[in-house]
């Protein structure tokens, strides 16, 4: 019998929400936590990055920097945010001065998805022209290229302790890649563009494009 000491029949928690944050006009995409976990992030199909406080929910900032809808958001160290776009780049935010501090534009079409890696050096950019790329957060060079698995790019994460990022594309595959020697500058450049990463693994088996992937300690996991 499992039933509980005494018959008492636990009950499911209840979240209570603590702010509504309104004010985009369009769907929102993305947020984020900035690291230092004081101020929220949220992108949108309105073009505009907005940025919260995370205790009282006060609208702090209005970016505008972007051309078109804003589809992914990942947290840097401190008060930085890269932020990716329908308008084929990324940008680098200080949420707390509404400073562009990098911009990385090389794609050939949308960005859906950006991570930053994370030692706070690197940034990863999943985009519709099929290719992922790292880039040097503070120089933007671009370090690397991983040519998903013939399919657009759509989701990524970084290893939380290893130089390998994983890459999911729309024909709901994932890929993952070891760029270490890329980062450190010691893979061979190809015709005066940036080196490739070195392909490690690819996972089939979701029969739909992949949104969202993640690393757990041990494992991997993939979801549309």
């Amino acid at each position: 019998d499992d039933a509980p000491i005494g018959g008492a029949v636990p009950r499911p928690g209840v979240l209570r929400a603590l702010h509504a944050i309104v004010g985009h006009r369009g769907p929102v995409y993305c947020c984020c936590f900035a690291a230092d976990g004081s101020r929220v992030v949220t992108g949108s199909w309105d073009r505009r990055v907005r940025v919260w406080d995370a205790d009282s929910g006060e609208r702090l900032r209005v970016f505008d920097e972007h051309a078109d809808a804003v589809l992914s958001a990942s947290p840097g160290p401190g008060t930085l945010v890269v932020t990716a776009s329908w308008a084929n780049e990324a940008l680098v935010w200080d949420v707390a001065t509404g400073d562009v501090l990098v911009a990385l534009r090389s794609h050939g079409a949308a960005v859906n998805g950006v991570a930053w890696s994370s030692d706070g050096r690197r940034v990863v950019t999943a985009s519709e022209d099929r290719t992922a790329k790292v880039w040097d957060a503070e120089t933007c060079e671009q370090k690397c290229v991983l040519k998903a698995s013939g399919d657009r790019a759509t989701g990524l994460a970084w290893h939380p302790r290893q130089l390998t990022v994983a890459v999911g594309t729309a024909d709901g595959n994932a890929t993952l890649w070891d760029v270490a020697a890329a980062c450190s500058g010691d893979a061979m450049e190809t015709d005066g563009k940036a080196p490739a990463g070195t392909l490690l693994h690819t996972f089939r088996g979701h029969r739909a494009r992949l949104g969202n992937v993640e690393f757990h300690p041990c494992l991997l996991y993939t979801s549309p």
